[in-house]
């Protein structure tokens, strides 16, 4: 089975869904992951990108990160896997804006971006915070989407 995760810039959210389950290191299980508007937002996103690498590596994971981030969604990219995930429905909306199809098994999640409402900075330990908080709600929604494919 081929899991997708798609955010929206590829450096950040599904960054950490692709490393997360990746790490667990499931038989018969690949993961990748892109981004609905990546590459329009590659520069800005480098430092998330960074940050991304450092929040993986508190969780011991860093390795298991692609070397690259920015990747945009393409219909090639949704046709090649058993099962897209979207970060939330910002990521959702933007893809069918796109015109790309999403396939039946396309499971809609809510986790708030850093800079959408409810996860607006006010200094660095709030985004510390958040950036941890993300990588809760990942590997929570990870471990459940896992969980129901097995029983």
């Amino acid at each position: 089975m081929t899991i997708h995760y798609i955010c929206r810039g590829n450096a950040f959210r599904s960054i950490i869904a692709d490393a997360y389950t990746k790490s667990l290191n499931i038989s018969d299980l690949s993961v990748f992951s892109s981004g609905s508007s990546a590459a329009a937002h590659k520069e800005i996103n480098i430092p998330t990108y960074k940050r991304t690498l450092e929040l993986l590596s508190d969780h011991d994971i860093k390795d298991y990160a692609k070397d690259h981030y920015a990747d945009d969604t393409t219909q090639e990219l949704i046709d090649a896997s058993d099962m897209v995930v979207c970060v939330n429905q910002i990521v959702f909306d933007e893809l069918v804006a796109n015109g790309l199809r999403l396939p039946i098994d396309t499971y809609l999640w809510d986790i708030t971006d850093i800079g959408e409402p409810g996860r607006i900075t006010k200094d660095d330990t709030t985004l510390s915070s958040y950036y941890e908080d993300v990588f809760v709600e990942i590997s929570t929604n990870i471990d459940k989407l896992l969980r129901e494919l097995t029983v």
